[in-house]
């Protein structure tokens, strides 16, 4: 029987832990899921253990998923399509700033959308938008101990 011939039902106030890690979390939601999880295998070859967590949805964002894996990992990368400036991204970091405190995480980042206008054509598209690659290099940023 095939998955699509099956019912059932995904909780979406729950996020849910797509890859464990202990690292590093990276906390994305819809198409970059798919990319954070390929530039986590990347990362493992060199040495860097990192969680992907699914938000699966952004009102409500499941906090108590979001605080447990950082009081694991105790650093964050935000990743998500949309502009850095007032979106999802900032809402997660502030959002773990206040329940963690300032001494609760090693590092923060957030990785999203160029700030430039997303362009008509598909290979621009790609070049601004975050992907697997560009998602290794904001991690090698925060220079994660391996």
């Amino acid at each position: 029987m095939c998955i699509r011939d099956r019912r059932y039902a995904v909780p979406l106030d729950r996020a849910n832990v797509v890859r464990p890690g202990r690292d590093l979390t990276i906390v994305t939601v819809s198409s970059t899921v798919g990319d954070a999880l390929e530039a986590a295998e990347v990362l493992a070859a060199e040495g860097v253990d990192v969680e992907v967590l699914d938000l699966r949805s952004i009102v409500p964002l499941d906090w108590a998923a979001i605080t447990e894996s950082l009081r694991k990992t105790r650093r964050l990368l935000v990743v998500d399509e949309d502009y850095l400036g007032f979106g999802l991204s900032g809402e997660v970091v502030t959002g773990a700033v206040e329940r963690l405190g300032l001494g609760g995480l090693d590092a923060v980042a957030r990785h999203g959308l160029a700030n430039v206008p997303v362009p008509a054509s598909v290979s621009l598209e790609r070049a601004v938008l975050p992907s697997a690659e560009s998602t290794v290099r904001a991690v090698r940023r925060m220079e994660v101990a391996r």
